[in-house]
């Protein structure tokens, strides 16, 4: 207990372990204390110090993590946009394939209908004709020519009908059930998952180790002897 000369001659003449303070702070600036107070000032601004390091280091960090998360994005975006671009690229090669072949077709048969219209306005042109300056025998023969050349439009039509030829042909696209259901299955592009790692950092002053690293010897020690304690009482039992 420290106490200023006066109290110790006046107040406290028979009270023991006093110390006087001019005693005490006759020496204070090279004690040892001042010298822990110095060190430990010094520790902890090192510590604040390497704190801010690490904090500025993960606002650095969380920078580059966001500037990585985007390129990974617009990566996955691209891939996804280029896999699309190929299957419509496929799937308008086949259309047009398929509206080739289909025009393809109808226009044979318009060509094949043009002709036999041609055909049949000749026909009408000699029929005007033969009525007209033919005999009744040419006008016969004639007319059983002009029959005939009736059975072969008439079963050409026949046929056209029997096939289908004469049918409209619809093309329409029917779109995937998967792709259908892409709007309502896929809700989000991907998630922000917010991971932490252990900081090894140490936080604690020299003379708090040094403490700690007392008490925990200490404590082993208690515990050996514990140990051997109750080693002794089992051999006696024994």
């Amino acid at each position: 207990m420290f106490c200023c000369t006066k109290c110790c001659i006046e107040e406290h003449k028979n009270c023991k372990e006093l110390t006087d303070i001019k005693d005490v702070i006759s020496s204070i600036k090279s004690s040892n204390s001042m010298l822990e107070i110095d060190n430990s000032l010094r520790e902890l601004n090192e510590i604040l110090k390497r704190i801010q390091k690490n904090r500025a280091g993960n606002l650095t960090s969380l920078k580059l993590n966001r500037q990585k998360i985007e390129r990974e994005i617009q990566i996955a975006r691209h891939t996804m946009n280029e896999h699309f671009n190929r299957l419509e690229t496929e799937l308008l090669k086949e259309l047009q394939t398929i509206e080739n072949a289909k025009e393809k077709k109808i226009s044979k048969i318009l060509a094949s209908v043009e002709r036999k219209e041609k055909e049949i306005d000749e026909l009408q042109i000699s029929l005007v004709i033969i009525k007209q300056h033919a005999s009744d025998l040419q006008t016969f023969l004639v007319s059983k020519q002009i029959e005939n050349e009736l059975m072969d439009t008439d079963s050409l039509l026949q046929s056209m009908q029997y096939n289908n030829e004469l049918s409209d042909v619809i093309i329409c696209l029917k779109t995937d059930d998967l792709i259908k259901r892409v709007n309502g299955n896929i809700s989000r592009f991907g998630e922000i998952v917010v991971q932490t790692s252990q900081s090894y950092m140490s936080l604690v002053r020299e003379k708090m180790q040094q403490t700690q690293a007392k008490v925990a010897v200490v404590t082993k020690g208690n515990n050996d002897h514990q140990y051997e304690t109750i080693k002794n009482k089992e051999d006696k039992i024994e």
